[in-house]
């Protein structure tokens, strides 16, 4: 039982990892002196990783929690066996919604507060920081290993 389905062949998972990351990344790069722009960003990767999670948690097939869903499978180095596997089950699927609902509402607070303050260099390392500790967070819940068998 799920309510909706996702379209096949589109790495889900990695998406909301990369929403996270790839702004904090971004963040780092850009001069303090463009506080607009560090705010923007850091507000826009949070919502978009939020609603990647809300997409996933709403097409999740609740009929069989036990199994790995959403898998994604790619040879990274063959040659050794090295994988890259990540899947959500019953239990990790809720962490991940919740690690992206923190940092979607934690993001909108932050900015808030520091709207007026002018960003400095340990401010944008505080943003992308807390950004990078969310990725963190989001893809522990992630469950990527070789020990899981690719279920679709």
């Amino acid at each position: 039982m799920h309510l909706y389905d996702l379209p096949a062949g589109v790495p889900w998972l990695s998406l909301i990892w990369l929403s996270l990351f790839l702004p904090a990344l971004a963040m780092m790069a850009i001069k303090p002196e463009q506080k607009q722009l560090i705010r923007i960003i850091g507000a826009s990767g949070a919502f978009v990783s939020l609603v990647l999670s809300l997409l996933v948690f709403f097409a999740y097939d609740y009929a069989s929690p036990a199994r790995l869903q959403f898998v994604e499978e790619l040879n990274w180095l063959p040659q050794v066996g090295i994988k890259y596997i990540l899947g959500v089950d019953g239990i990790s699927l809720p962490m991940v919604v919740l690690a992206t609902a923190l940092t979607r509402s934690v993001c909108p607070c932050k900015v808030r507060r520091s709207w007026p303050v002018r960003v400095s260099h340990s401010r944008t390392a505080w943003s992308s920081s807390i950004t990078l500790i969310r990725w963190r967070s989001c893809s522990s819940r992630i469950r990527g290993s070789t020990g899981y068998p690719s279920t679709g």
